[in-house]
This record gives structure tokens, C-alpha cells and sequence, in this order.
């Protein structure tokens, strides 16, 4: 299931009480939160994250985007949080960035799920915009980017290396919405991962499908062409 370590879990709560008191932090006084931090601590420093490499034409990902998401949460300048049962964001993914708030706001850190940490690298793709200060971005453009680099996590796990399909835990089956979502995005993940194409084109069939998959979805048909908030942290 590409899991990270429980040993290194624990490693990373330790380091993170730590260094919450070293820098003034807060996430000592919250367990749950805590804990949220050192599971995004974790996901983040994965050897699979590394490996995590791709250009469209409007956004690059590789390793020093996680790189720089892990830092800003090692110093306190994005928190990570564990939402409650009454938190509406549940309902939005398992995952969700408020750029607003420079906050990470998870809903499992359940180590056997892995879109628990797929979730994490697509929210750190936005977290990474919002450091950058990418306001030239529009909504479309991010979640390309975002959709690519979870599908790409999931190709990069062993359980999925040879899949001929998209992965369970990146469907729904009650949603045709969701699905279209994913299968431009994993095809773009064979293409990244299996044939080494690192630069994917404009033209590119599954990126354009993609781009449509993200006009059409109720989540984003509103806001599709806006340009993201990205005021840096």
C-alpha cells in the first residue's frame, strides 16, 4: 500500500513536539493536530515524494515543491489540523488547503488509506502556489497540476506500478464526475512515471480531457477560470 513507516511516524511526533517548542508552536497543546502534523510530515518525506516529477505548460512539480510545503509546516507558517465530525470541508475531499488561512485541514490520518496521502500531495501543490505567490494561476491550471501529481504518487506505489486501471482509492463509484477527473490524470501518470515524458504539451489528448473533466465538476464550474488566491505565507 506504499505506507510510510509507523516507526517513522513516530519519529516525526517526536521531532515535531520538538520543534514546536522550539519555534513557539502550538501543535504541542493539540494531540490530534499534532499527530495531523507529523502524518503530513511523513507523506511529505515518503522516498516516493521525491520521485515526483512533471512540468505542464503552466506548472512545474518535483521535489522541491513538497520540499518547500514541509518546511513551512516544520515552522509553523502552514498548520495542519485534523477536522472535526461537523467540519463542512469533510464533504470536500479527504484533504483541503485554505490558502486564506495558510491552513492544511485533513480528515484521516489513517496510515492503510492511501488516498489519505495522496489527498496530501494534491493539497501541497496548492500550499506550494500559495508560497510562491502564484496568483497568475487560475483555478484550472492548479488542479491540473494537482490531479497529476496524485495520480503520479499512486503510479509510483508498488500495489499500482503495473495497474492497468485507475486505482480504487482514486475512484467513485457513485460519482462519473469524480472518475473523469482521475482517468486523464492517471494516463498522464503512466506517461510521467512509465515512459519518462517529464514535459507534458498543451496539446496532449489527456491533458486537454482533463482540463475539461475540470470545467465540468461541480466543485470548480463556478470558479474554473478565476485566478487563485496566492498572497504568499
Amino acid at each position: 500500500m506504499g505506507e510510510y513507516p509507523a516507526s517513522g511516524l513516530g519519529q516525526a511526533l517526536g521531532d515535531l513536539a520538538n520543534r514546536s517548542l522550539q519555534h513557539g508552536l502550538d501543535i504541542a497543546s493539540n494531540p490530534l493536530n499534532l499527530y495531523a502534523t507529523a502524518f503530513a510530515h511523513a507523506v511529505l518525506t515518503m522516498p516516493l515524494v521525491q520521485d515526483i516529477e512533471f512540468e505542464t505548460p503552466t506548472v512545474k512539480v518535483d521535489r522541491h515543491t513538497f520540499q518547500m510545503v514541509l518546511s513551512a509546516i516544520v515552522k509553523g507558517n502552514i498548520r495542519v489540523i485534523l477536522m472535526d465530525a461537523t467540519d463542512p470541508d469533510r464533504q470536500v475531499g479527504a484533504a483541503v488547503y485554505v490558502s486564506g488561512d495558510n491552513l492544511l485541514k485533513l480528515s484521516s490520518v489513517d496510515l492503510r488509506r492511501d488516498r489519505s496521502k495522496s489527498s496530501i500531495i494534491h493539497e501541497s501543490v496548492h500550499a506550494s502556489h500559495d508560497i510562491l505567490k502564484r496568483s497568475d494561476l487560475s483555478v484550472w491550471s492548479t488542479e491540473q497540476a494537482a490531479y497529476i501529481a496524485e495520480a503520479v504518487l499512486a503510479r509510483l506505489m508498488p500495489a499500482y506500478a503495473e495497474a492497468q486501471r485507475v486505482p480504487q482509492f482514486l475512484q467513485d463509484p457513485e460519482s462519473a464526475a469524480y472518475n473523469a477527473l482521475f482517468r486523464p490524470a492517471w494516463n498522464l501518470a503512466v506517461k510521467i512515471v512509465d515512459q519518462g515524458i517529464k514535459k507534458i504539451p498543451g496539446n496532449d489528448v489527456d491533458l486537454l480531457n482533463l482540463f475539461s473533466a475540470i470545467q465540468q465538476a461541480k466543485p470548480y464550474q463556478s470558479t474554473w477560470a478565476d485566478k487563485i488566491l496566492a498572497d504568499g505565507i
